[in-house]
């Protein structure tokens, strides 16, 4: 994906626009309820803040079942690359 710009107005009431090309479960952070979600090997340019948004892996596992986020590439990102936060469905 790419080219994800600003939108002029914010239809939800929020007083704040998540900006990122992919956000993987950060919209209702903490929800515990959004598990078993992969990205891997994607590809975000032209993004305004984040090119993803995603829960890390468990601290210490590199278990391939435990590899949700992996292999991902940013570019031409005005803002940060990633912003990978911890993963509220384990404990």
């Amino acid at each position: 994906m790419g080219d994800v710009g600003l939108r002029e107005t914010n239809s939800l009431g929020m007083a704040i626009d998540l900006w990122a090309c992919v956000a993987i479960c950060s919209y209702y952070d903490p929800d515990t309820s959004c598990s078993n979600i992969v990205a891997n090997d994607n590809i975000a340019a032209g993004c305004m803040f984040y090119g993803f948004t995603s829960p890390g892996h468990t601290c210490g596992s590199y278990e391939v079942e435990d590899q949700n986020f992996k292999g991902n590439v940013a570019h031409s990102v005005e803002g940060n690359g990633a912003r990978i936060y911890p993963n509220r469905s384990v404990s």
